[in-house]
């Protein structure tokens, strides 16, 4: 097993199989860092790198989560995280009435959605240390739309979670980015289903969705989150605050 160097700096990354967790991982070793990553299936193409570390956890399964993160970190001592990516995700069922939406269903989002982020954001906390987290956030969490009941409840006590930790925690900043209109599985998950006609909002967002120019790929978001990085949240993003990285991003 190949030793960092003190000069290696670490991060911990979350949904590392596919989409921007996958390209965040990839791009923080193509800039030199040693990553921790998770996910429920294996990252193609990843784990051949020799400063890439991965360990199968399904995340909504919150009794195993820190069993599981805890085996994956052994041995490599106390670490000093210098970025940390909860990112891990699910839209949950496709949208439908809210009284549709069964319990174990809005469960289940929650658990990944918002649970596993706190077990790990203890865990990473208390047993080593974190400079600076950032959250996949997203603007359901902030303009609600009928049909996304569990995305949206989940994603608006994320951002409570992340400004709660931000006021306790000041040493670690905690970015809170909405990466909107990622090219993935989620975003096609949010739109599909028997009843996405019934609600406006929903509808037109999967009509500006059919053109690919509206959408952003993972690695796109990828480059411009490591771009907001070099330049300091600390000087674009106030920590706990949710922030729309387009937003972000047009004010320079």
């Amino acid at each position: 097993m190949p030793v960092a160097s003190s000069e290696m700096k670490t991060a911990f990354v979350t949904g590392v199989s596919q989409g921007f967790g996958k390209a965040m991982a990839e791009k923080l070793l193509s800039e030199g860092f040693r990553v921790f990553g998770c996910s429920r299936t294996a990252p193609e193409g990843l784990q051949a790198h020799e400063r890439f570390h991965w360990a199968a956890v399904d995340l909504s399964q919150l009794r195993s989560v820190e069993l599981l993160v805890c085996s994956m970190l052994e041995g490599h001592g106390r670490i000093e995280f210098d970025l940390v990516f909860l990112n891990a995700g699910r839209f949950g069922p496709p949208p439908r009435p809210a009284t549709e939406v069964l319990r174990d269903e809005f469960v289940d989002v929650l658990n990944l959605n918002l649970l596993a982020n706190k077990v790990l954001l203890d865990l990473l906390l208390k047993e080593h240390g974190i400079a600076q987290c950032v959250f996949s956030a997203s603007i359901a969490g902030v303009r609600m739309r009928a049909g996304m009941l569990s995305y949206s409840v989940s994603k608006a006590a994320l951002n409570a979670l992340a400004q709660i930790y931000a006021l306790e925690h000041p040493s670690t900043f905690f970015a809170v980015l909405g990466l909107c209109n990622l090219h993935t599985q989620l975003l096609r998950d949010a739109l599909a289903g028997e009843y996405v006609d019934s609600f406006s909002e929903v509808a037109a967002l999967r009509e500006r969705a059919r053109d690919e120019r509206y959408l952003a790929l993972p690695s796109l978001r990828a480059e411009q989150v490591w771009g907001l990085y070099q330049v300091g949240f600390d000087r674009c993003l106030t920590s706990g605050v949710f922030q729309d990285i387009r937003g972000v991003l047009l004010r320079g």
